[in-house]
């Protein structure tokens, strides 16, 4: 249910752009060499999947509970959702038009301006938070990233949930408890998982992540076969004898 979650949320996105998906990719191999340092592992956040957010939900404060749902159903980073105000969040016929005016800039020190993303079946929690903040010049306050972040960390993950995601990439490290991060790369995986599948294209999940290119997807990539499968998906078409 998950997966197909985000694949909706893929297919009511903005058209990808029409441009050779060639171009710049001598410069997307650039950065991505400039970033590896095969001598230093990379701590990454634990992935958050669905079960573990409906876990997590429970007893939680309202703001806590939107803040949760809307960076896992946007795949986004904490603080570009704690930045969103009243008029970024829009009720449509097709879902909740979220607009993310900034996110955070990449190791190049670019950002990606004006993204937005349609989530189908806004949780009611979503809803329910925006209401209660439409006079507000904020959605949500310093406090709440603050008070979020003390909650995961006291919140266990699954038993055997750490040790399943450092098995599928043992040459970095995963932190042991849930972080601000959790949410995106719990909502990466599944996308990455999803163009595997088919279900949603490279382009489809570029948008979803907020990335200009696929070097820095492959960071939130949980697993390096994840990654060589789905580049082989997406050839598949092109190869075929």
């Amino acid at each position: 249910a998950a997966r197909a979650d985000i694949a909706g949320q893929s297919s009511r996105m903005l058209p990808a752009s029409d441009a050779n998906p060639m171009l710049g990719l001598l410069e997307d191999i650039q950065r991505a060499v400039r970033r590896a340092d095969p001598t230093k592992p990379v701590t990454k956040a634990l992935p958050m999947s669905a079960t573990a957010l409906r876990s997590f939900m429970v007893g939680k404060p309202l703001a806590i509970r939107a803040i949760a749902h809307l960076a896992f159903r946007t795949a986004s980073r904490v603080d570009d959702v704690v930045r969103l105000r009243p008029c970024d969040v829009t009720m449509t016929p097709h879902g909740l038009l979220v607009c993310f005016k900034t996110t955070k800039p990449n190791q190049e020190g670019k950002s990606r301006a004006d993204h937005r993303i349609v989530v189908p079946d806004p949780h009611p929690d979503i809803l329910l938070h925006l209401r209660s903040q439409s006079r507000s010049k904020t959605l949500f306050q310093k406090q709440h990233k603050h008070q979020l972040r003390a909650l995961l960390w006291q919140h266990p993950p699954p038993l055997g949930e750490v040790e399943k995601w450092q098995a599928q990439d043992p040459q970095n490290r995963v932190r042991s408890r849930y972080t601000l991060h959790s949410f995106k790369r719990g909502a990466a995986a599944i996308a990455w998982q999803a163009v595997v599948d088919r279900k949603i294209s490279l382009q489809d999940l570029l948008l979803l992540l907020k990335h200009q290119d696929v070097a820095t997807a492959l960071e939130y990539c949980p697993c390096p076969l994840t990654a060589a499968r789905a580049a082989g998906t997406s050839a598949a078409a092109l190869t075929a004898i």
